[in-house]
């Protein structure tokens, strides 16, 4: 296994997600005496054809984001990152990602992964894929189970 040295972690802040990512994120950090950064993307709220005012909107991505801040900083102080090495930004989640990875030369990218295919990959997409393409460095995918709906009907 190849000895890294700084790890970005992608995390979409849903709870049980990111649990498995981080955990392995740790484990390997740990295992390796690499160092550890955070990033979590905003996707950009579009307006176009909207049924509500630019106010709304601009509310909307403001409560987006101070959302997100405040998980994030949950995570930084859960897996001890430095206040440096713990970011976020808006736009397309690939671009931001692998513009971080540049940025801080990370050697690893860990992001986690549905295992969507079909219809659900063509309109959810699938980030994951897309930074492993675009990567100039190695990206490990980290599978994060799917939670099954709930079964509403009763079986006779």
């Amino acid at each position: 296994m190849e000895h890294y040295q700084h790890i970005l972690v992608a995390l979409d802040l849903i709870d049980e997600d990111d649990e498995v990512v981080t955990e392995r994120a740790l484990e390997m950090a740990e295992r390796m005496g690499a160092d550890l950064s955070i990033v979590h993307v905003i996707e950009a709220v579009f307006t176009y054809g909207a049924p509500y005012g630019p106010n709304t909107v601009c509310d909307m991505q403001e409560n987006i984001e101070k959302s997100a801040r405040q998980k994030l900083e949950a995570w930084r102080q859960r897996l001890n990152v430095s206040s440096d090495r713990c970011f976020m930004g808006t736009g397309k989640a690939k671009n931001v990602i692998l513009d971080t990875a540049d940025r801080l030369g990370a050697d690893l990218i860990l992001v986690g992964s549905h295992g969507r295919h079909g219809l659900d990959a063509l309109i959810m997409g699938s980030t994951s894929k897309q930074v492993v393409k675009g990567a100039k460095v190695d990206v490990m995918t980290v599978h994060v189970p799917r939670a099954e709906p709930a079964n509403t009907h009763d079986k006779a």
